[in-house]
C-alpha cells in the first residue's frame, strides 16, 4: 500500500490518503488538550511520524497503525518544520530564529543552533549529514553539519525563500525564491555548497513555495497562480508549466503523477502528467506539509 500523509494546519489533523484508489482512509485528530495545534511540517522517525506544530509550539510523535498521537514535546514558539538524525529531532522555530536539537530518547532539548530570521523549512542529506534551513525574512539559507554543529554558515539567496532541498549527492542545494507578496514571479536557485555560489537561477511561476526533487527533474508548486513548474536540472530550464488551479502548497511526484495540496480549497489533487487529467478529493483545512510512504502495511 502507498500512502501520503498530509498536515492539515487549519483543522488540526492529519489526512492519510491511499494512492491506488485515491481515497482518504482516515484522519488522525491531533487536538488532545490543546486549543489549537497547527501541524505544518512532517517527517519520518523509525516507524512513526513527527509533525512540527505552529500553534501549540510542539512536536507530535504519531503512530500511524494506532492512528493516534503518542506524545507531544514542547519545543518553542512557531515550530515550522522538522527532520530527524539518529535519535534527535531538529525543529525550526520561527519566532526564536533557531534550530532546536531535541533528544527523542531522553526527551530533552540538547542544543539551540542559531539561524537567521523566520526559518520556514529544513532538509537533511544522509550522505553528507548536513542540514539546510530556509530563512524567509532576510533571504538566506543556513547550512550546518549534524555531526558538528559548529560547522555552520549562511548563504545569501533571492527574496523570500520558502523551501531548500539538497540534491541526492549533497553537493548542491535547490532553493525556492518565492517573491511572495509581490507582483513578481519567483525562481529556483541552484547553489553549489563547495563554492557557496549560484550555479543557475531559473524563472518560474508566481510565488514558488515547495519543491519535489527526483533525479534530474524538479517539480515546483507555484502558490500565487495555481501552476506547477517542471524543471530539468540537466538543461537548467523550466520545460513545462501545468495549470492546476487553487493555491498550491505541498507537492510530491510519484510514477508520473503529481500529488498536491490545495491550501485554498482544502483539497488533495492527483494530476496525471501523461494523460493531463486530475482527480480531486476533499481533505482537512489548509493542507501544508506532506510525506510519501511508497510501501507500508497498516
Amino acid at each position: 500500500m502507498s500512502l501520503i500523509c498530509i498536515c492539515n494546519c487549519g483543522s488540526d489533523d492529519i489526512s492519510v490518503v491511499e494512492l491506488e484508489n485515491l481515497r482518504e482512509i482516515y484522519k488522525i485528530n491531533m487536538k488532545g488538550g490543546y486549543e489549537r495545534i497547527g501541524p505544518h511540517g512532517i517527517c519520518k522517525y523509525k516507524d512513526k511520524l513527527i509533525t512540527a506544530n505552529n500553534y501549540s509550539n510542539t512536536l507530535s510523535l504519531i503512530n500511524l497503525k494506532e492512528r493516534k498521537v503518542c506524545k507531544n514535546y514542547f519545543i518553542g514558539m512557531n515550530c515550522n518544520d522538522v527532520r530527524t538524525f539518529k535519535d534527535s529531532a531538529y525543529a525550526i522555530c520561527g519566532d526564536s530564529n533557531s534550530i532546536v536539537k531535541y533528544n527523542l530518547l531522553n526527551e530533552v532539548i540538547e542544543e539551540l543552533i542559531p539561524c537567521r530570521y523566520m526559518p520556514h523549512s529544513i532538509d537533511f542529506n544522509s550522505k553528507t549529514n548536513y542540514f539546510v534551513v530556509t530563512n524567509i525574512i532576510n533571504s538566506n539559507i543556513t547550512v550546518f553539519n549534524g555531526e558538528n554543529t559548529e560547522d555552520i554558515y549562511n548563504i545569501k539567496v533571492g527574496e523570500y525563500p520558502t523551501k531548500s532541498i539538497f540534491t541526492d549527492d549533497g553537493e548542491s542545494v535547490i532553493v525556492c525564491e518565492s517573491n511572495i507578496g509581490t507582483d513578481l514571479n519567483g525562481s529556483i536557485n541552484i547553489i553549489s555548497l563547495k563554492s557557496k555560489s549560484c550555479i543557475s537561477k531559473i524563472s518560474l511561476g508566481k510565488w514558488p513555495i515547495d519543491i519535489f526533487y527526483d533525479k534530474d527533474l524538479c517539480f515546483v508548486s507555484n502558490f500565487g497562480d495555481g501552476t506547477v513548474s517542471i524543471v530539468s536540472l540537466k538543461e537548467l530550464k523550466e520545460i513545462e508549466r501545468i495549470y492546476i488551479g487553487g493555491m498550491l502548497r505541498g507537492i510530491i511526484e510519484d510514477k508520473g503523477k503529481l500529488y498536491i495540496g490545495d491550501n485554498y480549497n482544502n483539497n488533495f489533487i492527483c494530476f496525471d502528467i501523461k494523460t493531463n487529467t486530475k482527480k480531486i478529493i476533499p481533505i482537512g483545512k489548509e493542507p501544508t506539509g506532506m510525506l510519501l510512504f511508497r510501501k507500508i502495511n497498516l
